[in-house]
């Protein structure tokens, strides 16, 4: 599906959408200052807390928030429904059709869903929480809202999270483990995705972005840094308020390391449309070679010499060779000792 295709079927989907359930707040004319969006699909065993987390946040503002179920059969549905009814004039509910909200590119289906949800979002700001994952923090939202609302250069927000089955589960760790600055610019975004989804508060003209560039991306929460990095500052809060769930039925959790740095390059390749060729060149090219390097000590580790000759080769032709030198000599040796 071309671009063109793609942004029609996206906004005339959406435009056909209906609410299930509306909150007090938008139907009484009260505007929302923040929109929280639970895009969600087979995550009965998780929805229930993450909800209950999104709906224990403690403000001075009214925040709406915008559940999108996308036909799940494991009973997500049925416990959307029941949010619904227990909650009334708290959430925005919109069961979806999955034979209006799939769509196929390249060999691969994928859903409107999560756009659907932004784009419904009516609030000032837009925070992300996705149905399997849980706010640790009943002041996460107050926090986070504070900071933009004290310096309108910044597009978005984010902060540590625990990554792992539960925040009490014994690998839980957090991350990023290390320090980051307060304020950062698009190319300290660029390298590394360091903000997880359930981190992210932006502005509404961020959230409402429909990305296109990146439609064929197997993830969302970079390329929508990309989107505020473009338009404004992205703040880091120290505090850790989130848990990424880490399990088998995610998307991305199961892949293997060398899968998941062949779809980064994808990412890296589609980032030449989007930043200067100056700032590719200075900032993705090396994070570009630095990928394909981990993807050749992962595949040397397997016992898959030959993909690990390749993709040290791929390294080599993309980056000059004395930024390069020191870490592929240092591959070289060790493969000579292995």
């Amino acid at each position: 599906m071309n671009e063109a295709d793609w942004l029609q079927a996206l906004m005339e989907g959406f435009q056909a959408e209906r609410e299930h359930s509306t909150s007090r707040a938008v139907s009484s004319g009260e505007e929302p200052l923040v929109s929280v969006c639970v895009p969600t699909y087979h995550h009965q065993p998780y929805l229930a807390e993450c909800l209950n987390s999104v709906l224990a946040q403690k403000t001075d503002f009214p925040f709406e928030v915008i559940l999108g179920e996308d036909e799940s059969s494991d009973g997500t549905r049925e416990l959307c429904l029941e949010f619904a009814a227990r909650f009334p004039g708290r959430l925005r509910l919109f069961l979806r059709d999955r034979r209006k909200s799939l769509y196929t590119i390249g060999n691969r289906m994928r859903s409107f869903n999560a756009q659907w949800t932004r784009l419904a979002a009516r609030g000032q700001y837009v925070a992300m929480c996705e149905g399997d994952d849980v706010w640790t923090d009943p002041g996460k939202l107050q926090r986070q809202t504070d900071v933009m609302r004290a310096d309108s250069r910044i597009a978005m927000t984010g902060h540590p999270v625990l990554v792992g089955a539960s925040a009490d589960s014994p690998d839980v760790h957090r991350y990023p483990s290390g320090q980051k600055s307060f304020l950062n610019e698009l190319a300290d975004i660029l390298p590394e995705n360091w903000l997880a989804t359930c981190s992210l508060m932006m502005t509404r003209e961020v959230a409402h972005d429909p990305l296109s560039w990146a439609r064929e991306l197997y993830f969302g929460d970079w390329p929508m840094q990309v989107a505020a990095g473009q338009r404004g500052k992205i703040a880091f809060l120290p505090e850790t308020m989130a848990l990424y769930r880490s399990h088998a039925g995610g998307i991305w959790s199961p892949m293997s390391e060398v899968e998941k740095r062949r779809r980064i390059l994808v990412f890296f390749e589609a980032l030449k449309g989007q930043v200067s060729a100056e700032m590719w060149n200075a900032v993705v090219r090396p994070a570009t070679a630095r990928t394909q390097l981990r993807i050749a000590e992962k595949q040397y580790e397997s016992g898959n010499y030959v993909g690990a000759v390749v993709a040290m080769a791929s390294g080599v032709a993309v980056a000059p060779w004395p930024m390069f030198r020191r870490s592929a000599l240092g591959f070289v040796r060790g493969a000579g000792r292995g």
